[in-house]
């Protein structure tokens, strides 16, 4: 599947495969930055982060994609909590054969209790975000996964499997380390802001507490982001250098919006409007 990415990612119609894009390269990209952690999660920020990042960001997607599609309106915040209870569902039944290939998902000093009691408390947004979404193809699609979930959570003898060591996680971000920036006092809920120059960027990462609904787009989502005075002119210089264009220039609420691929392996989304 992800070596035939960018061959399913072409297929997404213009209007809406900016919005694609940009979601795949974020998953992408936080889940590399797991990956070079060994996904160490020591506590529940640390598992709502991880959850969110796999799956709470594609239900944004897909919320975004049912308004797109036929007008289909969905709580965005309910929906980062159903894209979490399924999370915690996989992790809860998946644990055994997890730990087996050296990957522990579960917070330190967590059991079996608190891990069904960390699913059954995102249950409460995820049926809230089902019976918000209008009788149609997205209520149907949500429904079967949902329904799962609930079967799982009764039916399932969760047993407690031997934890691993864990091996110590590196300090600071991920960004920091890589690039060398550092975190500006500045910045919004849901994002970490670093104080460059000629511009600032910004790595969207929604905490806990963080209302969605409240928070303006582009706001929802986890992903490099730039704001520059042209997008235009800074693709055309770009592309005449040799750099990916992973999505053309398009014209939309933050202005014009492309994304190019950086000599460090990030995908960039860049707008000309804040």
């Amino acid at each position: 599947m992800s070596l035939r990415l960018a061959e399913w990612t072409a297929l997404a119609p213009v209007e809406i495969a900016p919005r694609v894009c940009e979601t795949f390269a974020t998953m992408a990209e936080r889940m590399a930055a797991w990956a070079e952690t060994g996904f160490v999660i020591r506590n529940e920020p640390d598992l709502d982060r991880y959850t969110y990042v796999v799956a709470g960001t594609l239900v944004l997607l897909l919320s975004d994609l049912w308004q797109w599609h036929d007008g289909t309106t969905a709580h965005r915040g309910h929906g980062v909590g159903y894209g979490r209870l399924l999370q915690a569902v996989n992790i809860l039944i998946d644990r055994a054969e997890d730990v087996g290939r050296g990957v522990d998902f579960w917070p330190d000093g967590w059991g079996e209790a608190e891990m069904a009691a960390y699913a059954r408390q995102e249950l409460v947004p995820a049926e809230a975000y089902l019976a918000g979404l209008a009788p149609g193809p997205a209520r149907t699609f949500c429904a079967a996964p949902l329904a799962r979930a609930r079967e799982a959570m009764r039916a399932r003898p969760w047993v407690a499997t031997a934890r691993k060591t864990r091996s110590p996680r590196p300090e600071g971000g991920r960004i920091e380390q890589h690039l060398g920036l550092k975190r500006s006092d500045a910045g919004p809920p849901h994002a970490v802001v670093f104080d460059t120059k000629p511009i600032a960027f910004a790595v969207r990462d929604v905490v806990a507490g963080v209302d969605l609904d409240a928070v303006p787009q582009p706001g929802q989502g986890v992903a490099l982001w730039l704001h520059a005075p042209d997008a235009q002119d800074i693709h055309d210089a770009l592309a005449a250098a040799g750099a990916t264009i992973v999505s053309a220039p398009v014209d939309g609420p933050f202005g014009r919006t492309f994304t190019f691929a950086d000599p460090d392996g990030y995908q960039v989304t860049l707008h000309d409007r804040g």
